[in-house]
């Protein structure tokens, strides 16, 4: 794939990440962090990767990463980020303890497989016209993350009762 369709991919994540988030929010939340006066159109410009003339400054990105971590919706884009230089990441669940319990296994298992079956209804949608678009695309790639993380939960769970030997009840 060449750098072109990958930074139009980062872009394209950075732009659905935000709308989902909101633009109108994070633009408030990026405005009170970084104490300049930029007008709301002019932000929703850059954040827009059909609008070439505006382009976010270092800054503006990095509190705009900041912003869409309180939903974790900054690791889509740095997803996209690291495939720009040949890169990806390892998703780990951080130092969390699990309270192992029968019922909280099964929730788990019962997240990984609802996730699994939103990448299905994404792809299914996606090809119901035979072609997948740009947003298409964004939107499985999205539900596909959402199933990995998922998936890794329930391993570390399950890691984690085997590793200190829990019965699970």
């Amino acid at each position: 794939m060449d750098k072109d369709s990958l930074l139009t991919g980062f872009s394209r994540s950075l732009h659905l990440q935000s709308k989902e988030f909101g633009i109108e929010k994070l633009f408030n939340e990026v405005k009170v962090m970084s104490g300049k006066n930029i007008s709301p159109r002019t932000f929703s410009n850059k954040i827009n990767p059909a609008q070439a003339g505006h382009q976010l400054t270092l800054q503006e990105f990095m509190l705009t990463m900041k912003v869409l971590q309180q939903e974790e919706r900054h690791v889509f884009i740095l997803d996209e980020m690291l495939k720009l230089f040949g890169l990806q990441c390892e998703r780990i669940e951080t130092g969390e303890l699990h309270e192992i319990t029968y019922r909280n296994v099964l929730n788990a298992w019962m997240d990984w497989d609802k996730e699994r079956g939103d990448v299905q209804q994404e792809i299914r949608a996606a090809l119901s016209d035979g072609k997948v678009s740009a947003n298409e695309l964004e939107e499985i790639k999205k539900e596909m993350s959402q199933d990995i993380d998922a998936m890794i939960k329930l391993r570390d769970m399950l890691e984690f009762a085997c590793e200190n030997r829990i019965n699970i009840k």
